[in-house]
């Protein structure tokens, strides 16, 4: 379908593909190969950095490294209890995850560690009062896939809602970052 803005409607067709995609969703690389070799290199924003990579890079970069929270790949539940002790706050986030889903905030509470995350569209909360309870949930919530934890951060919050900041990166005209 293509829109007709003199119409004001869809119509129906076959068309010619463009001379540039500007991809905004997820291609399997069957679909992104297609067209790369249709159309060459004109397929933009055609690469995620998973969470890993981006720290990593930024990392590089020494006038960043003050601003980086300290971050590593989650390899075990004692990993966030060394966190968790050395910040209070920490977040554990799927590697390759977007736009927030997925992510735990794990965070001392009294004697034990409250784990608190989004689950079928509602909050969700599992408190470990011992060190072998914050193992326990943390096999059970992080059972599969690759996560990073990192240092929980101070929040700017308007309204009563927390305010963040993503980095979004883009390639520009010359296929340049």
């Amino acid at each position: 379908y293509c829109y007709n803005p003199e119409r004001e409607s869809w119509g129906k067709g076959t068309f010619p593909y463009p001379s540039a995609i500007y991809k905004r969703t997820g291609m399997n690389d069957e679909m992104l190969d297609h067209f790369v070799s249709v159309i060459g290199d004109k397929v933009f924003n055609n690469y995620y950095f998973d969470k890993w990579k981006m720290y990593q890079w930024f990392l590089a970069e020494r006038s960043l490294r003050p601003y980086i929270p300290e971050t590593m790949k989650l390899s075990s539940g004692e990993d966030i209890l060394k966190m968790v002790h050395r910040y209070r706050n920490v977040y554990i986030k799927p590697i390759q995850g977007m736009k927030g889903f997925g992510v735990v905030k794990a965070g001392i509470k009294g004697s034990g560690v409250l784990f608190q995350f989004r689950k079928d569209e509602e909050n969700n909360e599992i408190y470990a009062g011992s060190e072998d309870e914050v193992l326990r949930a943390a096999g059970a919530l992080f059972k599969s896939g690759d996560y990073i934890i990192q240092q929980g951060l101070n929040f700017i919050s308007y309204n009563g809602r927390v305010v963040d900041f993503r980095c979004i990166m883009q390639k520009d005209e010359n296929n340049r970052w």
